[in-house]
């Protein structure tokens, strides 16, 4: 059976969902990390991380990056 991906849902003259412009790729997706390209096919990511990344205040780390993760200026 062959998969059927969505990029773009359109109600009426409303746009719901459009993944058209998006820019994620395997290589600047996080390793793990499972996300949707822009023709709609999911992809896993296998970016390396080697640093934290800092999302609204929200430190995120992964291994080894955790190692140098710091919240308020100070390591973890």
């Amino acid at each position: 059976m062959n998969e059927l991906n969505v990029n773009k849902v359109v109600t009426g003259n409303t746009v719901r969902l459009d993944l058209t412009g998006d820019t994620v790729t395997p290589e600047s997706l996080l390793e793990g990390f499972t996300a949707h390209d822009r023709t709609g096919s999911a992809i896993t990511g296998a970016a390396k991380q080697k640093e934290p990344v800092f999302v609204n205040g929200i430190c995120f780390a992964a291994m080894p990056a955790v190692n140098y993760a710091r919240a308020g200026g100070t390591a973890l």
